[in-house]
């Protein structure tokens, strides 16, 4: 994996670049943290913060889960 801390929320993944996302990903399986992120994501997907919102399907996006 690269340099980055493994992400813990939607803002974590957006910081790290498009090229790492698959080891990224790997990683997380590896460490059996995917779900967890996965969770976060979805949780932040129903706050009332639009912005939040918005950060957390582009975070899905990236992970390559479609709307």
């Amino acid at each position: 994996m690269s340099s980055f801390k493994l992400p813990e929320a939607s803002h974590d993944l957006l910081e790290i670049p498009r090229q790492d996302i698959p080891a990224v990903v790997h990683d997380l399986i590896g460490r059996r943290s995917l779900s967890a992120l996965v969770r976060t994501i979805h949780g932040e997907l129903a706050s009332e913060d639009p912005g939040l919102r918005r950060q957390a399907r582009m975070a899905l996006d990236r992970l390559g889960f479609p709307e």
